[in-house]
């Protein structure tokens, strides 16, 4: 079973501040990998659907997805260094966002209904990032270590069960400036 519990933490000045400046920069990765799908699909799709039995078909270039999306993060790290101070984990979910959303755009959901084209994401409206491996130690007495931002205190109002284990933690930005960390089982 599945459970999702949110807190909302008192990060410092300088905790806030990471976690806005780590925000600004997966909104603008996601822009850009946004971008390069958005390329590749304007590039490679033809209005025409029917052509002569000669013709010459231009070389397509390689699709833009999930994998090598995620395997251009090495690069970016060495290209631009100010993001090696963003945990890997975290970096690497927004190949997957872009994935996401890209496919329901084109595919649609499960009921087959199609979303919208996916939209870039202005100032402020990325607001959330995930650790997708977190270890049950880091989440104690009151304090939640987050890789590359440091302690950061939580109000716990609702203890954790016993017996479950904290496998995720967001860290979603509200609307009230403040963040709040929502685990799940």
């Amino acid at each position: 079973m599945r459970t999702s519990y949110q807190y909302k933490t008192k990060p410092t000045k300088q905790q806030a501040a990471k976690i806005d400046n780590t925000l600004n920069m997966l909104r603008h990765q996601y822009n850009f990998l946004l971008a390069q799908r958005f390329n590749w699909y304007e590039k490679n799709r033809c209005s025409i659907d029917r052509c002569s039995l000669i013709c010459n078909l231009p070389e397509l270039a390689e699709q833009p997805n999930y994998y090598n999306q995620k395997a251009s993060l090495t690069e970016l790290k060495k290209e631009r260094p100010w993001y090696k101070y963003i945990h890997s984990q975290v970096l690497q979910e927004v190949p997957k966002r872009v994935e996401k959303a890209f496919y329901r755009w084109l595919r649609g959901d499960a009921n087959g209904k199609k979303l919208g084209r996916p939209r870039f994401k202005g100032e402020g409206q990325y607001k959330t990032f995930t650790y997708q491996q977190f270890k049950q130690h880091h989440f104690a007495n009151g304090v939640i270590k987050l890789s590359k931002i440091g302690d950061v205190k939580v109000i716990v109002h609702r203890p954790i069960p016993e017996g479950f284990t904290v496998k995720t933690v967001s860290v979603t930005k509200k609307a009230d400036g403040s963040a709040s960390n929502s685990k799940s089982r």
